[in-house]
């Protein structure tokens, strides 16, 4: 090699890396802007027509992927290259992670804290046991509508065992304003039913792994979701806490870039720790959003354009990114599995409430039990217990990974067309009877006597404009003189007069 050769090679080895990588780069950005654009468009078209666009946003993904475009059938006729979502990385879970903490780090900071003392009884309730109950039942029921082997079938229970945060808080606009209360129990239900949702494929994937003979350890997996439960909590508190001092010292032009710093950090710290990142973005947000400060307002504004924004890539790049191939002896399975989860829940719903059911009137009972959408949490372990499956070199478990893929990918749809159709119904005057279905809200006065206390609570850190607005300052004294003291002024004005 000649001198000078090897520094030449040095200097123009390197940019070849950087060339693929800036392709794959523009790959990906390509396929977000697409996406996102169409996504935007569609979600536009039926806000304007008040219907939830959740299940168009993923049959936009369905047309654009290989579903639909990468479908030979179509393809002889129309040449268009289809999405791949696979060419873009680890962008697509990079955003699912991203949506899912600001989706509900934004929902529980504008719950707030009242609200969420009232409920979180009930809710932790749901979200333990109806997954429990969830994952036994959806088994037994994939295992004899699908024949898939017992650890498969329960795999595909757990997957499927919780409800969807990022979708229930998109039915705020829906439901809010009749079933208030409710919706904080479907919410904070969703949110701490993510650390069980997780856990128990998991717990399931370690069956399959387990070789014959192999002793299996019930206490490791309860002492690793105590764990997942207390790091994530406690994460949330401590850090809720420390970053609520710090908000009030912020420049407002920065306040809301905290609050995005705040929901990433805590996120992370949780899981390093071993907690679950989720539940303490729950509780942080909480704490945080309990507080009063002068740029609240204009948090939950931009909290909920930039949760927006990542909710309609999540579901367009869900429906890019599978291949569904179902044939019609496929739908009567489909439609009996479908049928059970729906019938599922009302059951577990009656039995928790418990004495408690006459504290609800029948609307109440009804959002529980049938607005009830899969939805992040089971698109984002589905790949993953695809993979690992795959992996794991089995035959059967081979077999089963895209069954349990696309029949989640299913589920979800299916679920989620059916929530909100539900929750259209349940917001109908018609179904409303003209009455307001929500317990704590049908006293007027009760809730003018909430919104006092939260004025006096947080009237020390509210601007002073506000503040002598709402409260204004007591007349000058003058005016309340008696009449006596302003007949003295008078004789003091003309005291002069006289003298001269």
């Amino acid at each position: 090699m000649a001198p000078g050769e090897a520094e030449f090679s040095s200097i123009y080895k390197s940019p070849l890396p950087q060339i693929i990588s800036m392709a794959s780069a523009a790959i990906a950005i390509t396929y977000f802007a697409i996406l996102l654009g169409l996504g935007v468009l569609v979600a536009n078209f039926f806000k304007k027509k008040h219907i939830p666009d959740s299940i168009f946003l993923i049959l936009l993904g369905l047309v654009l992927g290989p579903t639909i475009l990468g479908n030979p059938a179509i393809a002889q006729y129309v040449k268009m290259q289809p999405i791949d979502i696979g060419a873009m990385g680890d962008i697509p879970n990079f955003l699912r992670t991203l949506a899912l903490i600001l989706i509900v780090f934004a929902g529980m900071f504008n719950v707030g804290l009242r609200s969420f003392r009232r409920t979180s009884g009930l809710s932790i309730k749901f979200a333990v046991f109806g997954v429990i109950i969830n994952t036994v039942l959806l088994g037994v029921t994939a295992h004899f509508i699908f024949g898939l082997d017992w650890v498969f079938a329960f795999l595909l229970g757990g997957i499927l065992s919780g409800t969807a945060d990022a979708i229930i808080f998109t039915f705020d606009s829906i439901l809010d304003r009749d079933y208030r209360n409710i919706m904080t129990v479907l919410k904070t239900e969703a949110v701490f039913n993510s650390p069980v949702c997780i856990l128990i494929p998991l717990v399931f994937l370690d069956f399959v792994a387990l070789q014959p003979g192999a002793m299996f350890e019930p206490m490791l997996y309860f002492s690793r979701f105590v764990l997942m439960m207390v790091a994530g909590v406690g994460a949330g508190i401590i850090l809720g806490l420390g970053f609520s001092k710090i908000v009030k010292s912020m420049a407002e032009d920065y306040t809301v870039l905290l609050m995005i710093s705040i929901a990433l950090l805590t996120y992370a710290a949780s899981e390093y720790v071993g907690g679950s990142g989720i539940l303490a973005v729950a509780v942080c947000g909480l704490i945080v959003g309990d507080m009063g400060f002068q740029e609240k307002e204009d948090v939950k504004r931009f909290d909920d354009h930039f949760s927006e924004m990542l909710r309609i890539a999540v579901f367009t790049f869900l429906g890019a990114q599978v291949t569904l191939t179902f044939g019609l002896m496929d739908i009567i399975p489909i439609m009996l599995f479908f049928i059970a989860i729906v019938m599922i829940r009302p059951v577990f719903i009656n039995i928790f409430l418990g004495k408690s059911r006459k504290n609800y009137a029948k609307q109440e009972k009804f959002v529980m039990s049938f607005v009830a959408p899969r939805g992040i949490d089971a698109a984002a372990m589905a790949p993953i217990v695809a993979a690992a499956l795959i992996a794991s070199g089995q035959p059967q478990a081979i077999v089963a990974a895209p069954s349990i893929l696309n029949m989640v990918v299913v589920v979800i749809l299916m679920t989620v067309f059916f929530s909100t159709l539900m929750a259209k119904f349940a917001a109908s005057k018609r179904f409303l009877s003209g009455q307001k279905s929500i317990v704590g809200y049908r006293d007027e006065r009760e809730k003018m006597e909430e919104e006092l206390e939260e004025e006096i609570e947080h009237k020390e850190e509210r601007p002073a404009k506000e503040a002598v607005k709402k409260f204004p300052a007591k007349a000058p004294a003058q005016k309340t003189e008696p009449k006596k003291q302003k007949e003295k002024m008078k004789e003091r004005r003309l005291a002069p007069e006289s003298k001269k």
